[in-house]
């Protein structure tokens, strides 16, 4: 893994319905569950090339965050059809930047957009 190479980024993408219990006070998704939907479509992302858990720690590093940044457009609601899609822009080293869009499945407009600062790290220190 380097520096990319000018080509475009591969997006990743899965869907799943927005769950009930993820609604907060005011009657939508709530801000942490995206936070979640991020994690967990970079990780099967990562998966999905190769890289489980189990296989970052046999390499002696697993990625963690340094950095969120969350653009919420729209929200979202209980029983809504979401699809999130990400990709890597780039490495630098031991560490990179991941875009992830998240919307409504067949919409065009984004409900969230997110930038996501990844470092490697040995998981014993």
């Amino acid at each position: 893994m380097g520096e990319t190479n000018g080509s475009e980024p591969q997006r990743f993408c899965m869907r799943w319905v927005a769950d009930p219990r993820d609604v907060d006070d005011l009657g939508h998704i709530s801000n942490i569950t995206y936070v979640r939907w991020l994690q967990e479509v970079a990780k099967r992302h990562s998966e999905a090339v190769g890289w489980d858990l189990a296989r970052y720690r046999r390499e002696g590093g697993v990625f963690v965050v340094r950095r969120h940044e969350i653009t919420y457009v729209q929200p979202a609601f209980a029983g809504d059809e979401i699809e999130g899609c990400t990709w890597v822009e780039c490495w630098h080293g031991a560490s990179c930047v991941r875009h992830t869009e998240i919307r409504r499945n067949g919409e065009r407009r984004p409900l969230a957009r997110a930038r996501t600062d990844w470092v490697l790290v040995d998981p014993e220190t």
